[in-house]
């Protein structure tokens, strides 16, 4: 089977610098490759487009997907729908029309045929309209990211489009936050018994596996060192907490990356600083997150990977300051994290894990 990145390439829809920086976000992120390239710059009309010629159908076109037939939605439940990532468009001639983000392997596309007691027609967008649609008419939650991804590219068509500012999508997206009774857990983590030193720490993240077990080795030996602390995994224009410890603050924290904060400017320079933070803009939203209320100087250490910054991790003492130079071991143990990072990353591309 053709790969989303190939069929893209081979029509001339996107670039091999985007293919490859889409790949590698996917294998440190997640989510999928249509996201990432979404987010990298590529056009929904190229995405469709591409897709569309790859499979011989009619390109849907870019935006917010068109409502699905009651009979369509019937047939298909919410569990379905979001383990198969797809969207139940319509039932026409016998067949199940469903939207789907990348081509599916034959035993897939057999396994829900079976499942489902018809035969399916494949359409194809990218996972944020799937998402969005599966919040519009299943109220299913609408992550953060994805939904201030599709304000991005509903911004970008408008700007090309003037006359489509009534189909934005607006209600849709505010219908689909997560109620306030199903908010996502708090992403605070057990404590460690025992203290973890430098030399443990090490060789956890030499011998660890996944993204998650290289982020908690660092999380579990950072937070020894601070009252309150928090690791955010970073997508372009936000950080999404991966574990937060010492706070009673807000479950699900993410902070929207405003480029003149101090989160931005660690992210940017690719260097640990410590600082008071403000009340205002990324930094008010994070101190409020996380509950605090010091005024004292706070530490952030970006985790850099082929020089992107994919983490950040945040630390305060209270009423103490932070400085750099007490902080020693846990920005000497940010690059032993990249490193460990990126050799998961390269084992996943040779195919070894």
């Amino acid at each position: 089977m053709v790969s989303l990145g190939s069929l893209l390439l081979d029509a001339h829809l996107a670039t091999l610098r985007q293919v490859e920086d889409a790949t590698f976000r996917q294998m440190l992120h997640g989510d999928d490759l249509s996201t990432h390239l979404l987010d990298l710059g590529l056009t929904e009309a190229a995405l469709l487009r591409g897709l569309a010629q790859a499979h011989g159908v009619e390109p849907l076109e870019p935006g917010e997907l068109p409502k699905a037939s009651p009979e369509a939605l019937e047939r298909v439940p919410l569990v379905v729908a979001e383990r198969y990532r797809l969207y139940p468009l319509s039932l026409r001639d016998g067949a199940l029309e469903v939207v789907v983000a990348e081509p599916w392997p034959e035993a897939i596309r057999e396994e829900l045929s079976a499942k489902l007691g018809l035969p399916l027609r494949f359409r194809f967008a990218s996972l944020p309209r799937i998402r969005q649609a599966l919040a519009r008419d299943y109220e299913a939650p609408l992550p953060v990211h994805l939904a201030r991804l599709l304000e991005v590219l509903d911004a970008s068509r408008l700007l090309k489009k003037p006359v489509e500012k009534a189909s934005m999508p607006a209600k849709a997206t505010r219908a689909a936050e997560p109620r306030e009774e199903e908010a996502p857990p708090s992403p605070r983590r057990p404590r460690r018994l025992g203290p973890i030193t430098p030399a443990l720490a090490k060789e956890a993240l030499e011998d660890a596996t996944n993204r998650d077990e290289v982020l908690s080795t660092y999380f579990d030996f950072a937070r020894q060192f601070f009252e309150c602390s928090a690791l955010f995994v970073v997508q372009r224009t936000t950080a999404e907490a991966f574990a937060v410890d010492g706070s009673e603050g807000t479950p699900g924290l993410s902070i929207p990356l405003d480029s003149e904060g101090k989160l931005s400017e660690a992210k940017a320079r690719k260097l640990p600083m410590a600082s008071p933070l403000s009340d205002e803009g990324e930094e008010g939203k994070l101190r409020e997150g996380l509950g605090r209320t010091t005024k004292s100087s706070a530490l952030l250490v970006p985790v850099v990977v082929r020089d992107r910054t994919v983490a950040l991790l945040y630390g305060d003492r209270g009423e103490d300051p932070v400085e750099l130079a007490t902080a020693g071991e846990v920005i000497a143990l940010a690059p032993l994290c990249g490193q460990a990072l990126e050799r998961i990353i390269l084992r996943r591309k040779l195919g070894r894990a």
